[in-house]
């Protein structure tokens, strides 16, 4: 676990809200949960209900986070740093940067906790399922994941549901190995809920594996004697007790009930949800050719994530086969029930929903390099090499992610205006807030893409002073601008016949030349331009 954290750690400063206007107060790290997200929720909850109340997650995490800031929101108002709490910016703090800063960080420590508590459970799973070494080489190999390096520095709760996921592998694992009990299927259900009331996607992974764990524990019962055989509905009705049990109370619907049902219309109208993904062409036909082409992005996705020499170890595992092949079965069919519950409905693939493959990946790749090393001296130098193609894969790109966050232009662009603009101007972009560089004290952020009015328009009535060209969450691997920013008003900011001319150009320093794939909100080229003065 100290492994981990000290290879998780750099880099979570990245991205902090630079809370000086409101456009600035959630930070880079796209969909994060933390800081103004949490009190907005609680506001939200507790004291007046907004209509654009953002309901999109369940309240868990919510509540993890609440219990992490409560000791210092409690310092700020016995200190004055905050009174009159509101729901409009700056919030009642008496300075939202440091205050926002702060609360941002305190989140992200807590998912760098979840992300080292990740590989411990790997390991243990692994080991349980197998044996030690088996458990080793799988949480090696989840540690240097890309996906993992990065999510675990964030404040989204892509981690946090993997964590809960994993714990719940590890109790599934002694649920192969012993039987089911009343004890272990409890804490089966249990830690499937808390996945669930964490990240609904969860959802898509627990379902076959619950039922896998069901129809072998059935069929174990039937094949025993005694009274045992008879009371095979007790250990079964503990995961379905357990687990509604804890998702009720971790997803506040006992006390809750409008929001959870908010929740769930959300969920239901998620074609409305995923308009600007649809809007850009993100999202794949319904066809079968439009599910092909998803199932490629899936795969190439986890291939990313995970490097292809994972990928291949992960695939040859189900040759191996052992007195538990059932356990690595199950985890087949949990990434079969993910694609087809989760991924497909949506017809997009996001960088975030390869990380459950991955950490299946991890326990399979291992468990087949452990078994290589415990045969002839070939297969002992076949998992030698294989490791170290897999592991030197993930480390490069682990090296140059860290490097890239902690050298991001959007730093140098923030003290760029910082130094060159003035009280009362305005900066336009094109798409995401989250892309923004810190915008000084006394200056504006404009949005200039809004729906329903053409950019050419929205810009010249805005005429703001500085516009900005970056790269967001909706840019394809190799584009540096967000797709929101149509091509023809960056070409026309680039020849002057709009008014404006290219004033800065922050090409991002990298080590390895190249973009990383579905991170291109990490570290992208800045470029602003000037309004000409008339």
């Amino acid at each position: 676990m100290v492994v981990a954290l000290l290879i998780y750690a750099p880099g979570i400063l990245w991205g902090l809200p630079h809370a000086t206007t409101e456009a600035g107060i959630r930070g880079w790290d796209v969909d994060s949960v933390t800081a103004v997200g949490v009190l907005s929720e609680f506001h939200n909850l507790l004291v007046e209900a907004k209509e654009d109340w953002w309901v999109a997650y369940p309240l868990f995490h919510y509540f993890v986070l609440a219990a992490a800031y409560v000791p210092y929101l409690g310092y700020l108002v016995l200190t004055g740093g905050l009174s009159s709490p509101s729901s409009a910016f700056p919030y009642g703090f008496e300075d939202p940067e440091g205050a926002l800063t702060l609360l941002a960080v305190l989140g992200r420590l807590v998912t760098l906790l979840m992300g080292a508590g990740t590989v411990v459970c790997v390991y243990l799973a692994g080991r349980i399922a197998w044996n030690v070494r088996a458990g080793l080489l799988s949480a090696a190999l989840l540690l240097m994941s890309t996906p993992m390096v990065y999510y675990s520095r964030t404040g989204n709760l892509d981690v946090p549901v993997l964590f809960w996921t994993a714990v719940g592998l590890t109790v599934m694992a002694l649920v192969f190995r012993d039987g089911l009990s009343v004890r272990n299927g409890a804490a089966l259900g249990s830690a499937a809920a808390l996945a669930v009331a964490t990240k609904d996607q969860a959802y898509g992974a627990w379902v076959p594996a619950l039922l896998l764990v069901g129809i072998i524990h059935f069929r174990r019962s039937r094949s025993t004697t005694g009274g045992e055989k008879g009371r095979w509905w007790r250990p079964a009705s503990a995961v379905v007790v357990g687990g509604m049990a804890t998702y009720l109370i971790a997803n506040g619907v006992l006390f809750a009930p409008g929001r959870f049902a908010a929740h769930v219309r959300f969920l239901l109208n998620y074609e409305e949800t995923f308009y600007n993904v649809a809007q850009l062409g993100l999202a794949h036909p319904k066809t079968a050719v439009g599910y092909a082409m998803l199932l490629r992005d899936f795969v190439w996705a986890i291939a990313i994530a995970s490097g292809p020499a994972l990928v291949a170890l992960a695939l040859l595992s189900p040759i191996r086969r052992d007195v538990r092949t059932s356990w690595g079965l199950a985890l087949g069919f949990m990434v079969l029930g993910y694609f087809v519950l989760v991924i497909a409905p949506v017809s997009h693939m996001q960088y975030r929903y390869a990380l459950f493959p991955t950490l299946v990946a991890a326990l399979l790749g291992g468990r087949m390099v452990a078994g290589w090393f415990e045969g002839k001296r070939f297969h002992r130098g076949s998992a030698a090499a294989a490791m170290i193609l897999a592991l030197g894969w993930s480390a490069v790109q682990a090296v140059d992610l860290t490097y890239q966050m902690l050298s991001d232009a959007r730093g140098e662009a923030g003290r760029w205006l910082d130094d060159r603009g003035s009280t009362g101007d305005a900066v336009g972009y094109f798409g995401a807030v989250s892309q923004l560089p810190r915008i000084p004290v006394g200056m504006r952020a404009i949005r200039l893409d809004e729906t329903g009015v053409p950019p050419l328009i929205k810009l010249r009535s805005a005429s703001p002073r500085y516009v900005l060209a970056i790269a967001d969450w909706s840019s394809p691997p190799g584009m540096d601008r967000s797709l929101f920013l149509p091509e023809d008003v960056l070409a026309e900011l680039e020849d002057g016949s709009l008014g404006y001319e290219p004033v800065l150009d922050l090409r991002p320093a990298r080590l390895f030349g190249h973009s990383l794939p579905y991170l291109a909100f990490v570290n992208p080229r800045v470029r602003v331009y000037e309004r000409l003065a008339r």
